[in-house]
């Protein structure tokens, strides 16, 4: 990811932990790491993609390296 990228992605989270705060919402922290127990792509818990995978075949990674042990590979979309 290129640097202009990443100063984009940062600075939306700080708008976003900053819109939450002012309407009295918790920061829910940074993204986690997901996967179905049915498909192979992993994602972050912030991808569209996410909204799919039903509550009972979710499952949650302490980090990227769990899930690709786990035999997941990162999502083409969200790019964990």
């Amino acid at each position: 990811m290129g640097a202009r990228c990443h100063v984009f992605r940062t600075a939306s989270l700080l708008v976003a932990a900053a819109l939450l705060a002012s309407c009295g919402g918790e920061d829910p922290g940074p993204p986690r790491i997901v996967a179905s127990t049915a498909r192979v792509p992993f994602h972050l818990s912030t991808c569209n993609r996410v909204n799919r995978i039903p509550e009972d075949k979710l499952v949650e990674f302490e980090d990227r390296d769990g899930a690709l042990e786990a035999g997941h590979e990162p999502c083409l979309m969200c790019r964990p």
